[in-house]
């Protein structure tokens, strides 16, 4: 085989420029060095031999006799400025250049004027990922260590440190950045990922490790201590934490003749560092679902019934007894008893101790697809946009939602992956939940081939804006009587708003237009809320699932009592009276039925 490439300083892909060092993370422990290559070399190893993951430069000046050095552990918070550091920034500045120097293969950029470039400290060849945490902290000099998870999505985090764990430096190394995944080090490194925590700790049923090296700090906001004991294992532990009401969390830690068990209340949101201590939380989330409260489903309550009752092993078991059941909707658990029911689950009985319930992932403008896999991309009609880190589902479908060519995105805990096109099939994978992009609240998408043309008969131009997002679009449409439709391009941030039916594109790209949805036979009333049905002359008549605005309106054309619906994606709420209240929920729109004659 070919030789690998030769192995450059690379930036990380989405913030190759940030605003100035002082705006997050960012120190100058270094003289200025001199704005060449030399210069450059001087400065990645001088941050690398402090134990920094990223060096930069910022402001050369002086005929490229000096440079700004500054080095940083981590650039989260830093600010991007994208395109900003490779040249002369600010007219007439002592920021003079040169701006740029060939180093290798590549171009490496110096900055400018309060910004400043970003590189890794190692080196690393494009196009190759056979390196893996491990193999960069060998590269660092450093050893791995699973330092413990990610305190929403429970996902390992993996850190290097310089042989004492007390003081680190500490370098995050959470996989979810490709660079980090691109180092490959020396040849004596390995290049073999580390378990995973599912296979060193096989948590308890319902629980999953937290952290992976420490104990929750209770001395910290939020969380409390409840008890300490000696059991005989893990699961011993979670059957304590589960006995008392007020432990949310636990952890464990192997002694000579038992396992130590500490049970906490609260948040657990910081942890102190205990080697051999892990600490365990509740599942939040799984495919397709999410945790709605403690307790169990009130089935009696308007709207609910029960779809089952069943004996399983585990919490997953229960989940994917719902979704075998098409009327199932939400499920609540305790101790391998799983109830499962239809409708939409809002109230709780919390008489007895122990159950959780669960209720389907519901996101404003997007239709649930299925929780047996992701978009397969390999497809004519599908192609992968991106793939990055995000918490939740509800953060992942926000990222879709800025994309102006998003239509569908599947998530796993910690992992988000966008599509474009028609999602025709899905390849099968564990944890993966799909979503298809619908509407936004109160509108439906109309065209991805351009803007309205408002020339036509019938249509008038409104407005035209800036918005940073399509919502923020939406957003500007609503707060105007006569907008019915707007169209929107990311890149120019330009918010076209019209009144009319918008029944001609102008083709133009780049360009996406919704327009108002509309339900024969109804208005609509409010895009911020839910009919209040405890306002006078106004009650319930049915709640329950719908697949879409459509079906909703024709569960209400079937009851003659019905004279306004609320519909969120997945939910549809049937009431009695004029609707003149709306309460404000978010995700909600609401339609009143069109009086005649």
């Amino acid at each position: 085989p070919p030789p690998p490439p030769e192995a450059i300083y690379q930036s990380p892909t989405s913030k190759s420029c940030i605003t100035s060092w002082s705006d997050g993370g960012w120190t100058r422990d270094f003289d200025a060095v001199e704005a060449n290559a030399g210069g450059v070399e001087d400065c990645a190893q001088n941050c690398f031999n402090a134990g920094y993951t990223y060096f930069g430069l910022e402001c050369p000046r002086n005929n490229g006799a000096q440079v700004y050095c500054q080095c940083a552990e981590s650039i989260a918070t830093s600010i991007p400025a994208e395109g900003q550091c490779d040249h002369e920034n600010v007219q007439g500045s002592h920021c003079s250049g040169p701006f740029q120097v060939n180093l290798g293969p590549v171009t490496v950029n110096l900055g400018a004027h309060s910004t400043g470039s970003v590189y890794m400290t190692v080196k690393g060849t494009p196009g190759y990922t056979n390196g893996s945490p491990e193999a960069y902290c060998c590269a660092m000099n450093k050893e791995m260590v699973e330092y413990g998870n990610d305190p929403t999505t429970f996902a390992p985090v993996f850190r290097c440190h310089n042989g004492n764990l007390d003081q680190g430096p500490w370098l995050l190394m959470d996989g979810s950045d490709s660079n980090f995944m691109a180092q490959t080090g020396p040849a004596s490194c390995p290049g073999v990922a580390p378990p995973a925590v599912s296979t060193l700790h096989n948590p308890p049923d319902g629980w999953a490790v937290k952290y992976d090296a420490g104990r929750c700090d209770y001395n910290s906001a939020n969380t409390g201590i409840v008890d300490y004991d000696g059991v005989a294992d893990t699961a011993a532990c979670a059957a304590l934490c589960t006995s008392k009401p007020t432990c949310s969390f636990f952890a464990t830690k192997a002694r000579e003749t038992d396992v130590f068990c500490a049970q906490y209340s609260g948040t657990c949101e910081s942890v102190f560092q205990d080697d051999g201590m892990v600490t365990y939380g509740p599942i939040m989330e799984m495919a397709g679902y999410v945790f709605k409260a403690d307790g169990r489903c009130d089935w009696t309550a308007p709207g609910m019934s029960i779809v089952d009752n069943d004996s399983v092993g585990t919490i997953q078991a229960c989940a994917d007894l719902c979704d075998s059941k098409a009327s199932c909707t939400s499920f609540s658990y305790k101790d391998g008893f799983c109830g499962q029911y239809a409708g939409p689950c809002s109230t709780f009985d919390t008489s007895e101790d122990g159950f959780r319930t669960f209720g389907p992932i519901v996101l404003a403008g997007y239709e649930f697809q299925t929780n047996e896999g992701r978009c397969d991309d390999t497809t004519a009609t599908t192609a992968l946009i991106d793939s990055e880190a995000a918490n939740t589902a509800q953060a992942c479908a926000d990222r879709c939602t800025v994309r102006n060519d998003c239509t569908y995105f599947s998530y796993k805990l910690g992992t988000c992956e966008q599509y474009k096109g028609d999602c025709a099939s899905t390849v099968a994978e564990a944890g993966y939940s799909t979503f298809k992009a619908t509407e936004f609240v109160g509108y439906y998408l109309h065209s991805t081939a351009g803007r309205c043309d408002f020339s036509q008969p019938g249509m008038s131009l409104v407005d035209n804006a800036r918005a940073n997002t399509a919502l923020e679009c939406a957003d500007l449409c609503n707060t105007k009587e006569q907008c019915t439709a707007w169209s929107y391009n990311e890149g120019a941030s330009f918010c076209g708003q019209y009144n009319g039916p918008c029944t001609e594109i102008h083709e133009q790209e780049g360009l996406i237009t919704y327009g108002s949805v509309t339900v024969n036979g109804y208005n609509l009333g409010s895009v911020t809320g839910r009919c209040d049905f405890d306002a006078a002359g106004m009650s319930i008549v049915d709640q329950g699932p719908a697949a879409g605005v459509q079906a909703c309106a024709d569960l209400c054309n079937s009851k003659a009592q019905c004279s306004a619906f609320s519909y969120k994606p997945g939910f549809c709420g049937q009431y009695s009276g004029p609707c003149t209240q709306i309460f404000d929920e978010a995700g909600f729109m609401t339609f009143v039925v069109r009086m005649t004659g």
